[in-house]
């Protein structure tokens, strides 16, 4: 996650440590390197959890597949990874402004509501919540 201070919004970029053989689809991870990728993306905020949770999911699959750490994943899994790889060009279009305001309309207003969603599956599950000033 970056800071563009030219128009102050948060983006997302792929970093040059990332090994580049394993996200340009030459070869197949290991699952050391399917947690490894997934630990080295910095999302405090859940921006793209959404994309995030595909490949959680799929580390909760080749955990329950009894692989272990240094060989590759099946190809069963390998395909799973591969619809991932092919996603994660479209982080780098995610731009979040990022608001900063010193005075809110609900100094102008006493009607303020909380808004809150959320939905779960047997995989994962997703909550969000916002202010609204009337």
């Amino acid at each position: 996650m970056w800071w563009d201070i030219a128009s102050d919004t948060f983006t997302f970029k792929l970093l040059p440590k990332q090994n580049m053989e394993l996200l340009s689809d030459i070869r197949m991870p290991t699952k050391c390197e399917v947690l490894k990728t997934l630990m080295a993306v910095y999302d405090p905020m859940g921006i793209i959890g959404n994309f995030l949770i595909y490949l959680k999911i799929l580390l909760q699959e080749i955990w329950r597949s009894g692989c272990t750490w240094d060989p590759t994943i099946s190809e069963r899994l390998a395909e799973k990874w591969l619809t991932w790889i092919e996603a994660l060009p479209n982080v780098r279009q995610v731009r979040l402004p990022r608001c900063h305001r010193s005075r809110t309309s609900a100094e102008l207003s006493n009607h303020v509501e909380l808004h809150t969603f959320c939905d779960a599956s047997e995989n994962g599950m997703a909550a969000v919540s916002y202010f609204r000033f009337e």
